[in-house]
């Protein structure tokens, strides 16, 4: 019998929509809510967006009460404490925050490097007894949570690994199929300053190490690629990354500075200032400002 090939219509992977669609779908079909804490700009769009608009916060009705009377607590415990934990073990965990919540965390590798961190919750913990001091909207939410169950981990395991490796293919080819791709070692440079620039001490040496070539060669090949040396061009990708988390996350500068490479908050202010002409506070204003009339924009077509 003669095959017959019949074409099938394909979604366009660099659609922004299809991101969003492939998220939600896992959310809808195991009711969970999936967050992703992405610490390299690995899950980032050629734009520098997020792959999905906050997404990389608690969305949960029980997260949102909660980060509204302790902020810090929780960012303190999502952010750095859980990011500190999958960085070190590399495996996935059970968490539970200062809240009563569980989740379960899924740490996202690529040849040893952390990525990113996956949470997939809230869960309630139903031996746990709150205490008769809790408001009464708490006790409502976390009531309202759906229970824990040990027996569904290796299903969402599964479908949260598949679903990191899939997101992370998707901005990766975004990001080389459009008119702002970098290929060949050019790729293999910017993926090292991606990964990396949260390290202090990060120099020429560690990159010529990467290429396996001389240091005079690799100072050489970035005057050539990027015309930048390469504190230049360390300073540019962070900066880069510093303005993607203002305008996107609620970190303080502080922690901003530590996740970026930079000593502390006082001189990524001053590196900012230089590179932009405004200070992070102001960026972050004008972004949130930018953010809110395209918003009203949406409302009125």
């Amino acid at each position: 019998m003669e095959s017959v090939f019949i074409p099938v219509p394909r979604q366009i992977t660099h659609d922004r929509d299809y991101f969003i669609e492939l998220w939600q779908a896992v959310e809808q079909q195991y009711a969970l809510y999936i967050t992703i804490h992405d610490h390299t700009g690995s899950l980032l769009l050629s734009d520098g967006r997020m792959l999905r608009p906050q997404g990389n916060i608690h969305r949960c009705d029980f997260c949102t009460y909660n980060r509204e009377y302790h902020g810090n607590q929780c960012v303190d415990h999502c952010r750095w404490q859980i990011a500190a934990e999958a960085a070190r073990s590399g495996k996935p965990f059970i968490s539970r925050c200062h809240a009563g919540a569980m989740e379960l965390v899924l740490p996202l590798r690529r040849r040893g490097k952390h990525l990113a961190t996956i949470f997939a919750g809230t869960f309630r913990d139903p031996e746990l007894k709150l205490p008769a001091a809790c408001p009464k909207k708490f006790c409502q939410l976390y009531n309202a949570l759906p229970v824990w169950r040990p027996n569904n981990v290796a299903l969402y395991l599964r479908e949260l690994e598949m679903l990191g490796a899939a997101l992370l293919a998707l901005a990766e080819n975004e990001r080389f199929s459009s008119g702002n791709a970098l290929r060949g070692r050019k790729a293999v440079i910017e993926e090292f300053f991606r990964c990396n620039l949260s390290t202090p001490d990060l120099g020429l040496k560690n990159l010529a190490d990467k290429l396996e070539l001389s240091q005079s060669r690799t100072s050489h090949i970035l005057r050539q690629e990027f015309n930048q040396s390469f504190s230049e061009l360390l300073n540019k990708v962070r900066i880069e990354r510093v303005c993607q988390l203002l305008s996107s996350t609620e970190m303080t500068l502080g922690k901003i500075a530590q996740l970026c490479g930079f000593s502390n908050e006082y001189y990524l202010s001053r590196v900012f200032r230089r590179a932009t002409g405004m200070t992070p506070g102001s960026y972050r204003n004008a972004a949130r400002q930018a953010e809110t009339v395209e918003k009203e924009d949406i409302k009125n077509i």
